[in-house]
This record gives structure tokens, sequence and C-alpha cells, in this order.
């Protein structure tokens, strides 16, 4: 479940659940094959754009997604209008303003647990923590309703770089990131073998990715031309 505060209310339950069905769900990450995509067409009729982590201000996403601590995110995300997605125990967390993060604008917060169902997408599911935003991310789009997700600059690897933005990485850094790398690769195979008992579609946008090992691939530009004229 995805939750918001409410002065004067407490939590409420967001109305996101469900809101995606019948939809296309582009799920934008800060890998460095992001740079030679046309992010300023993603977001348009037909589709959802899911951005998560590092991916702003490239990207404006129609929802953002970020399961670190609030303070380590730009100060000007928070002061966007699009919903942004935290994790639920975060929600105490300073702002850069000194508010609470519950108090932000349009902050909502992931209820998550490493023992939930990965394919629970029931209006009370809880999100599968997998300690990594991506998992999450693509968790949030199936309970959204979405059978048709679309990943864009997921490249899992650092041959190109570290991010399309950001600093690069240590050393130590970059080992933690590869490791995530391939638990991430075995976790998406996985998921690729059942997709399509359960109607889903997965698609790589990145043309560098790992993923297209295993995953169909698609250029951005392609899916995004089939999405705007309902081609989906």
């Amino acid at each position: 479940m995805i939750w918001r505060w409410k002065d004067g209310t407490g939590w409420v339950e967001t109305d996101l659940f469900g809101s995606a069905v019948g939809m296309p769900v582009i799920i934008a990450c800060n890998g460095p094959s992001l740079r030679e995509m046309p992010v300023e067409k993603f977001c348009g009729p037909g589709r959802l754009v899911l951005g998560v982590n590092g991916v702003y201000p490239r990207l404006r996403p129609d929802i953002w997604l970020g399961m670190d601590k609030p303070a380590g995110f730009p100060r000007a995300l928070f002061r966007e209008p699009f919903p942004k997605l935290l994790r639920g125990n975060h929600h105490a967390e300073p702002l850069h303003d000194g508010c609470m993060a519950r108090d932000g604008r349009r902050t909502c917060f992931v209820d998550v647990d490493p023992k939930a169902d990965f394919y629970g997408t029931a209006e009370k599911s809880v999100m599968r923590w997998m300690n990594n935003s991506f998992s999450i991310a693509l968790h949030v789009a199936m309970w959204m309703g979405s059978r048709e997700i679309y990943f864009a600059g997921v490249d899992l690897h650092h041959t190109a770089g570290d991010y399309a933005d950001g600093p690069p990485l240590t050393d130590a850094a970059r080992a933690i990131n590869a490791q995530l790398h391939t638990e991430l690769l075995t976790f998406l195979r996985a998921v690729a073998t059942r997709a399509p008992r359960i109607g889903l579609t997965l698609t790589s946008c990145s043309p560098r990715s790992l993923l297209n090992d295993f995953l169909p691939f698609e250029p951005i530009a392609s899916a995004l031309t089939r999405m705007a004229c309902g081609m989906h």
C-alpha cells in the first residue's frame, strides 16, 4: 500500500492503486544510456513514466520513486508537483527545509517488507523489500495495474560509466553496485520467466543493457511513438 499524511486526519491511502490499468509504464533509471534518450518526450498521452532515484532533474517524471533517505536527493525535487514515493519508515526524516518528509509536497510512503509477495497486487498488498529502489518501482507499477512495462536507462553494468548524471562512484561503491546488478539480473530473469503466465510483458529500451540477453529490445523512440498512437 502507499500512504500520504493528511493534516487533521492522519495517514490516508493514496489513489494510486489501479491507476495504470491498461496503460504502459516506463520505468526510467539513471543508467548511462539515459543520456542518449529523448527524455523530454517521455511523458505524454498513453503512458505513465515512473522515474527512479537520480533521473531527476534530467527527467521530470509523472511519478518519482526513491527508497533512500530524502535528504540525499535534490532540494528542488521536493518542490515539484508530481507525487514522490518514499520508503514508509522515512516519513519522519527531515527534508532540506527542515520539515518532516511526510509534510512535503505530494510525498507518499510505500509499505515495504522483505517477506512480502513480490507478485502481490491486491489493494492492501505490501511491496517486497529487496534492498533497492528498482524492484520496488517494478512492484509498484504492477500494483498500479500496468501489465506492459518498459525499462529505460536500465543498463546494469558500468562499461559506459556509472550514471547518466551524478559524480563517479568510488571503487568500493562501484563494487557494491556491481553486486546489485548481478542480483537484479538474476531476479529479473526469474520475473521474465514467470511474466507470460501472469499476463505481464517486459521490454528493454536501453540498447546496451544486459537485460537484452533475455528480454525483447525496442528503441525508446519507437515505443514512445506506439504509445502516443495508442498502439500498445
